[in-house]
């Protein structure tokens, strides 16, 4: 490369010396500086003339350092320092200049789309559950120059580009072998390096890494996005960009809440009841969230009793080594069907739920109530809440078969007459002879002693006060026989 001096002076200089520096990054890094430097020792003691004279040499050459490849390209730079001396007055004038290198192939290559995508999805579609999403690739630099030689390309770099707004952070993890790792969340404004070279039919890995923004969900936290990876080669006519193949990854995101979008027929905090008289109960599960979705039961208890040695209940479908998997359309929803065995109870059943690629999370605590089989006992609750030290919770406890024969027996007239002062037994007893009449007012006597002994087995007084009235009822009665 030819450089030209311009002495302004009136008087001749001569060149005291021309220098490299010589760093790692500058030109020691890829030029031959001793052989360089030989070359500008050539030139010192030389003449400079005075103005308006001009000094042309050819001062500049450069060669690759030994074990670098034939095909290297790229840029390199650094500073050439130039001294000056002026010889009457023993004056040195230095200045420094910054020499940039392209170090090229020549002319531009045919086929710029060769850094290969060999492995990995190009265009893809996910949901997640709040949970990052990784995509591998593995990318060949098959570039070559148009005599068909591989060559090096330069400035591996990557960006991101959304066709939605923006839903999360993209980045990327770069693993060359030559180079080693790198990580970085990828831009939209601008690319990010990665390395500085890619040697020719060099093999690298790209891990892609989705994370989504949790506040968004459903439609509104579906990102779509374009992920750019882009590499230089230097040519006579400049920086020539070169492409992947295909030219980019594409990908669509969706985020969704399972426990937003599986629904339960009751509700979990409603629950099941298996009555006294049945043995099995049953409620439906129904997938509104797009795509695939596998549910367990139990955290893998058979029977759902928390680990206890009696009681429990029975779930189908079995899930805990074959999980209910509900799709999408049509077959979104099933049904799940529990059976009581010895211990009646209240029983809370985990229900956990997950998307391919993720693991389990529990979505709900579905409240099976399984009642007694004879009848006789219930409970008011069967939750007891003790948020701290010395409180208390009352549960009451129902005897559902007390109850007591009374026998009435009275005229034809005096059920008349017992009717029309307490219409209510009038329904009971209207077209019915002597007989009939007892009968009936036997069940309902029946009914309102019950009633009564049952308030005074749980309340006292007030379950009093009502017997009492019982008697007194009867006592009438009787006084009408």
């Amino acid at each position: 490369k030819e450089i030209t001096i311009i002495n302004l002076l009136e008087t001749d200089l001569k060149i005291y010396g021309i220098n490299l520096k010589n760093e790692v990054g500058y030109f020691g890094a890829f030029i031959d500086t001793e052989r360089m430097q030989g070359k500008f020792d050539g030139f010192k003691g030389q003449t400079v003339e005075a103005f308006p004279q001009e000094f042309n040499a050819e001062i500049f050459e450069a060669k690759l350092q030994n074990g670098l490849q034939d095909d290297y390209t790229g840029t390199a730079k650094g500073i050439m320092t130039v001294s000056l001396i002026n010889e009457e007055f023993d004056a040195v004038y230095d200045k420094e200049i910054e020499v940039n290198l392209s170090l090229g192939i020549g002319e531009e290559i045919d086929n710029a789309s060769c850094l290969e995508i060999v492995s990995g999805e190009t265009q893809f579609s996910r949901q997640t559950t709040s949970q990052p999403v990784q995509l591998a690739y593995t990318i060949e630099n098959t570039c070559s120059d148009n005599t068909g030689k591989g060559i090096r390309v330069n400035n591996l770099k990557a960006r991101v580009e959304w066709a939605s707004s923006k839903k999360g952070e993209v980045s990327l993890q770069m693993s060359i072998p030559s180079s080693g790792q790198k990580t970085a969340t990828l831009k939209t404004t601008e690319f990010t390096e990665f390395f500085s070279n890619v040697n020719a039919k060099e093999e690298f890995q790209a891990l892609l890494t989705y994370t989504p923004n949790t506040e968004l969900l459903g439609e509104e936290g579906t990102g779509e996005f374009t992920v750019v990876i882009e590499a230089e080669l230097v040519t006579a006519d400049g920086k020539q960009v070169i492409q992947t193949s295909p030219s980019s990854i594409q990908g669509k995101i969706g985020n969704v809440d399972l426990i937003e979008c599986i629904e339960f027929d009751p509700k979990p905090k409603i629950g099941t009841v298996i009555e006294s008289d049945s043995d099995e109960t049953e409620f439906i599960i129904t997938n509104n969230c797009g795509m695939e979705v596998d549910l367990r039961f139990c955290d893998g208890d058979n029977r759902c009793n928390g680990g206890t040695e009696e009681g429990g209940i029975i779930v189908t479908p079995k899930t805990i080594t074959d999980p209910l998997t509900l799709g999408t359309g049509n077959n979104n929803a099933g049904k799940v069907k529990v059976e009581k065995t010895s211990i009646p109870g209240i029983y809370g059943m985990k229900i956990e739920a997950k998307i391919s690629g993720e693991s389990w999370r529990e979505i709900a605590v579905y409240d099976v109530l399984v009642k007694p089989n004879d009848g006789y006992f219930s409970l008011a609750d069967y939750t007891i809440a003790v948020p701290e030290t010395n409180v208390k919770d009352i549960i009451e406890l129902k005897n559902e078969r007390l109850y007591a024969d009374v026998k009435v027996t009275a005229s034809d007239c005096d059920w008349e007459t017992a009717s029309d002062t307490w219409g209510r037994w009038d329904d009971g007893i209207k077209g019915f002879g002597a007989g009939g009449a007892s009968a009936a007012g036997a069940i309902v006597v029946t009914a309102i002693l019950s009633k009564a002994v049952a308030l005074s087995a749980m309340t006292g007084p007030v379950g009093i006060a009502i017997m009492v009235g019982v008697a007194v009822i009867g006592s009438i009665i009787c006084i009408f026989a």
